[in-house]
């Protein structure tokens, strides 16, 4: 084998192991809840972006991995600090989204029930 083989082998092999294993998505988190006039829930904050939480406020947010952090003020950092290349959970993300959305249509959001005997 010559070395142009090598070369070409070893970029088909990188091209399989990218296709098998995608590139992360970005770890952009999910406002769900807020006392900070400029985040309202619903908010999507990329991973490039910087949060600034005032003293005395706090925000409650939806991780990439689907898991909800509050976070305090005085604080300022960038998402990206905050969820580290988290791996995203796109089911729970899009249950919340849904979730979030039919709040703003108007619907009804319905917590756990309860059965009733009689």
């Amino acid at each position: 084998m010559t070395s142009l083989h090598v070369a070409a082998a070893g970029l088909a092999t990188c091209a399989f192991v990218r296709g098998v294993f995608p590139a992360p998505a970005s770890s952009d988190i999910l406002v769900l809840d807020s006392t900070v006039p400029a985040l309202k829930r619903g908010d999507r904050i990329a991973d490039h972006q910087r949060i600034e939480i005032p003293p005395g406020r706090k925000i409650r947010i939806l991780r990439p991995g689907g898991q909800t952090q509050e976070i305090f003020g005085a604080y300022k950092a960038k998402v990206a600090d905050i969820t580290r290349g988290e791996a995203v959970n796109e089911g729970k993300w899009k249950a919340f989204i849904d979730q979030i959305a039919a709040e703003l249509k108007g619907g009804k959001n319905v917590g756990a029930t309860r059965g009733v005997s009689r």
